[in-house]
Formats: C-alpha cells, structure tokens, sequence
C-alpha cells in the first residue's frame, strides 16, 4: 500500500546535495523530516560503518553509494509498535517518489544492526546473473522480508477487546441497525462504539455495521481529515475486522467505504441498489410485420 505523505524541503535540499553520504530521516506526524546527515569522507564502504554507528531507532537511512546512486534502507527493530511498521512500509514508495525513483537502486529492511553491512547492501546492489536459480530465489525472499514480516504482524493485530466482542454477539444476534467499533491507537485492539436504530454522528474514522434491506453491510468510514497513520492503520485493520466478524457469524453482504458522513446514505444505497445502466434504451418487444397491401 502507498501512502501520500509531505516530504521535508530540508531533506529534499540534503538530498540534491552532491557532498551527501548519507540522510536519517524519520516519520514525524504528517511528514517525513530530515533527522540528519553525513557528509562524504572516503569510498562508500569505508563511511558505512560511520553512517550504521549514529542509528539508534526506527529510521530511514538515504545511502548514497556513489556515481548517483542510492540506497533506501529501513531500520525497522522488531519492538517498533506496528502502526510504526505499517507506516515505515506504506510510505517509502512515496518518499522515493517525492525525490527521484529512478536514482534509487535498492531496498534494503533489517531489524537489527548486526544485519545491516555494507556486504549485505553491496549483494543487493550487485547484479544477479551469476546467482544460480536457488540464490536468485533466496535473494527474492530476502529482499520481501521486511514486507512480509509486516503484513504478518499485521494480521494478527486489531482484536476485539472482549467488550467489543459480547457487542458484536448482541447485535448479531438482535434487531438493532446500527453498530459502530473503532480503533484504539494506543492498545492496537478494536473497541465497542455505539448501537442503535439511528445512524451513529459519525465526527471521526469508524467501522460501521448497518443492516439495511435485510443485507449486513460493513463501512470504513474514513473522512479525508483523517491523519495519514490513522488511514494506515484502519485501512490495514479492516481485513482482520472483517475476518473477526466472520468468526463470530457476521454475514456480510456488502463492503463499503465512505469519506463524508453527508454521502454515508447515499453510499450504502447505491452498494446495496446498483443503479441500472441509463444508457440502455427501451426495445419493444418484437412484432410480426404486416402483410403487404394492409394498413399497418
């Protein structure tokens, strides 16, 4: 998933700078900023080690290996919490394209310092035509690691608290049309919002079950207002949310989102009533022509 997200005007000046080693950047509320830079001192390997001794968090680190050439590395240590993690995943693509794509080699995502050398860099940056098939795979598997391993943390994040959980059964099982759960930041776990047979306020993001017409429908319900690691984070938890509801006999029929509590009625309408298609003109049944000679 890429997220659009501001790029700091001082890394993109660090960055066009052609006496830059090396840029920490970090993701900061809406943005990503430039935390630091290194200078260049000698040939690529020989400043690496350097540039890996002053990271000590969850970062991006800009590696310029020469001739215009970079690296986007991601430390991502495995205590990162894992709206952090999602975030650190979603964004990268936008921070290469908010710089310029075409300079950027490589990826390269590790979880601990003892991973990150200029070798394991280097291999990535190397080209693979002398790999055997078996190495070409490793080297994929490799390179997807961080991905992966995010999207597995992710997918078993996001539970219904228990509270959430005896609402959801409640509403299952009775006649209410509304139900509304939302997501705490801070536990990573899906609360209980509200129920009943009016539509919720609706003054921030939430997931929505409505029943309407007999159909189970599932709402993310996400203004455009919404903070960028807010739209992350609810839009990564929806999958297991819904596979949550399943679990517990939640017959979904139809899955919607929705950015403005204005349109939420017209939204679900038309998910649950597809309009036909206008463009379809009207054709008469067929009539047997008349005989000729007859008045018609």
């Amino acid at each position: 998933m890429q997220t659009a997200i501001d790029v700091s005007p001082e890394l993109k000046a660090a960055f066009e700078s052609t006496s830059t080693r090396a840029l920490y950047a970090t993701i900061d509320d809406e943005a990503v900023l430039l935390k630091d830079t290194m200078e260049i001192c000698a040939d690529p390997e020989e400043d690496f080690e350097a540039v890996k001794a002053k990271i000590n968090e969850c970062c991006y680190v800009l590696y310029n290996i020469g001739d215009n050439r970079w690296i986007l590395v991601s430390f991502v240590p495995e205590e990162t919490p894992v709206r952090l993690k999602m975030l650190m995943s979603s964004v990268s693509k936008a921070l290469k394209a908010s710089l310029d794509p075409s300079v950027f080699k490589k990826d390269f995502f590790a979880t601990d310092l003892d991973e990150l050398t200029f070798v394991a860099m280097n291999r990535l940056e190397s080209a693979d035509d002398a790999l055997a098939d078996h190495e070409k795979e490793q080297l994929a598997a490799e390179r997807n690691a961080g991905e992966i391993a995010v999207q597995s943390s992710a997918s078993i994040q996001f539970q219904l608290t228990e509270p959430a959980t005896a609402g959801v059964a409640t509403f299952l099982a009775g006649e209410s049309t509304f139900m509304t759960l939302t997501v705490n930041p801070d536990t990573e776990q899906v609360e209980m919002g509200v129920t009943g047979d009016e539509r919720p306020a609706l003054d921030g993001a939430a997931f929505v079950l409505h029943r309407v017409e007999g159909k189970l429908v599932f709402i993310m319900f996400m203004p455009e207002s919404t903070p960028v690691k807010e739209k992350v984070m609810l839009t990564t938890c929806a999958k297991p949310l819904r596979d949550q509801l399943v679990g517990l006999g939640a017959a979904i029929d139809v899955k919607v989102d929705c950015r403005a509590a204005e349109d939420f009625d017209e939204t679900v309408k038309a998910a649950i009533e597809p309009e036909e298609d206008a463009t379809m003109e009207y054709k008469p049944r067929f009539k047997r022509p008349a005989r000729p000679g007859r008045r018609r």
